[in-house]
């Protein structure tokens, strides 16, 4: 791993808030695309709820506890989205595209 200790940390305030902020953005985007998929599955769903309930799928799926968390994020994606009124199969959907995207 010599490469890895040739990585200099972040010396200065302005690069630790440029990293924060394009970590926001990376985040945001993922959030909207995501709510933007679900929303198009299910128009009838809270889109506000969906939007607030998107990362939390993430942090759900980050660690996955199968084979390419398969079965673990169609599990997460209907329990959470099922909060904000998605359907199931929906929401099984809605993984499946959204894994197929990534």
């Amino acid at each position: 791993m010599p490469r890895l200790g040739a990585i200099t940390p972040p010396s200065r305030p302005r690069d630790l808030a440029r990293a924060l902020l394009l970590s926001l953005a990376t985040q945001t985007t993922s959030t909207l695309a995501l709510a933007g998929i679900v929303h198009a599955l299910a128009p009838a769903a809270d889109l506000r709820a969906v939007m607030a309930l998107s990362p939390a799928t993430g942090l759900f799926t980050f660690v996955p506890v199968t084979p390419g968390a398969i079965g673990q994020r169609e599990l997460v994606f209907s329990m959470v989205y099922g909060l904000a009124g998605v359907r199931a199969d929906v929401a099984v959907a809605a993984s499946v595209t959204t894994f197929a995207l990534g």
